[in-house]
């Protein structure tokens, strides 16, 4: 089904999609994609070992009170180090540039973890690989998208076991 959104310029959609009762169907054709061609980066994986049972031991204040130390900790480190924070959880997804600041980063992580009431362990995992950094529109991020993303190999799933 071809719809003219605003822009003027014609794009297709589902028939499902446009055929929403009651839907007023609006596009606008994505024109941003990658600010870069790939090249060789670094992704730090941090994960906080039994996060789950930590938050049920310590309530949800005193567990938020807790998270939010971790976060401080972790976002100033990276910064320190020279990275880009990506992603969290219980744990962060870090973009460096280097290995080696990836590896100091997560070793400060590891050490200021410890000194938290009660101290975290936080596994952590390395990978340097081509990737591709994408800028998100800031309308996106308007509506809580992240500003940029990275795409590339370290993406792709492995079965349990690999």
């Amino acid at each position: 089904m071809l719809i003219e959104p605003a822009s003027g310029q014609p794009c297709y959609c589902s028939r499902r999609a446009a055929e929403h009762e009651g839907a007023t169907v609006a596009f606008a054709v994505a024109t941003q994609h990658h600010t870069e061609m790939a090249r060789t980066r670094v992704l730090l994986f941090t994960d906080v070992e039994g996060s789950t049972q930590i938050t049920e031991q310590l309530g949800d204040a005193a567990a938020s009170d807790l998270w939010a130390a971790h976060d401080h900790i972790a976002r100033t480190l990276t910064r320190s180090w020279g990275g880009r924070e990506i992603d969290k959880s219980d744990g962060f997804l870090l973009l460096f540039e280097n290995v080696g600041d990836a590896t100091a980063c997560a070793l400060a992580l590891h050490c200021a973890l410890a000194e938290l009431r009660p101290p975290l362990m936080a596994r952590a995992g390395i990978h340097k690989g081509l990737l591709v950094e994408r800028q998100i529109p800031v309308d996106d991020q308007a509506t809580g998208a992240r500003a940029f993303e990275v795409d590339g190999v370290w993406q792709r799933p492995l079965p349990r076991g690999s």
